[in-house]
């Protein structure tokens, strides 16, 4: 794109694909795998997805023909990746091997079913301003929403640890969080 060659639609097709299934053999891995490399690779490809479908219907959408459907169920991996067999390996694993408290792994928990929840919902309300044919106005909105939701989150868990460890505390807290997760 930043040479300004166009992008077919089957590669665009083929290369969502590619990390769809890519993202579900990650899921599928995730017991085989350390849990701390399923969720760094899951969670640093989940947004790459997000934008590959959503610049897929900004650039593909057929408004005459009503073109939305997702090929290979594409947001099937929301689902996965918020569901509660998943999430309760999750949570198993900060809980033992992280050593994390209860509340951090709950906190950790409800943060990545929010995250997932709106790059899930971002991809609905595109398909949505699609189809009432908002389109590039819609997806601005969708984006602003986004942004919105994700501050929305933050705020609460930062109160949340504001709330228990003091405010001057909490930041280093969260840092602290997220690094033992990911590392």
């Amino acid at each position: 794109m930043k040479k300004n060659k166009p992008v077919t639609e089957e590669e665009f097709i083929t290369l969502i694909r590619g990390l769809h299934n890519y993202l579900v053999s990650i899921y599928n891995l995730s017991s085989k795998l350390p849990m701390d490399t399923s969720l760094d690779l899951m969670l640093t490809l989940l947004p790459v997805y997000t934008n590959c479908i959503m610049l897929y219907y900004q650039r593909f959408y057929d408004i005459d023909q009503g073109k939305h459907v997702l090929h290979d169920d594409w947001l099937s991996i929301y689902d996965m990746l918020s569901s509660v067999p998943f999430l309760r390996d999750v949570q198993d694993y900060l809980f033992v091997d992280k050593r994390m408290t209860n509340r951090e792994t709950n906190e950790f928990i409800n943060t990545q079913r929010a995250v997932v929840t709106c790059y899930k919902q971002k991809v609905e309300q595109l398909l949505a301003d699609l189809e009432t044919c908002e389109g590039t106005e819609g997806y601005e909105e969708a984006m602003r929403w986004s942004r919105q939701y994700a501050a929305q989150q933050a705020k609460a868990v930062q109160e949340e640890l504001e709330d228990e460890y003091g405010a001057e505390n909490a930041q280093p807290v969260m840092k602290k969080m997220m690094q033992e997760v990911l590392a």
